[in-house]
């Protein structure tokens, strides 16, 4: 298997197709340990772009943020 980046990019949507803006990501580790690398917000269209501290692991997780969201795990888009 090829390995994970450190980065991940995406675009969030609730569930009416509506992009999240100013939504905090995290990159958590399998064991729970926050291994994100700075901070990271999503923009006006819902677009981000997280780094971990190091290459992520099939385990971790992406976690996310935002008003009238609870803090929940996301599935990042596989990188092109």
């Amino acid at each position: 298997m090829d390995p994970l980046p450190d980065t991940v990019y995406g675009v969030l949507y609730n569930s009416t197709g509506r992009p999240i803006d100013h939504a905090r990501l995290r990159v958590v580790s399998s064991r729970g340990q926050d291994i994100t690398s700075g901070s990271w917000f999503t923009d006006s269209r819902g677009f981000y772009a997280v780094r971990a501290t190091r290459r992520r692991r099939r385990s971790d997780a992406i976690r996310v943020a935002a008003r009238r969201l609870q803090n929940r795990a996301v599935s990042p888009a596989r990188p092109s």
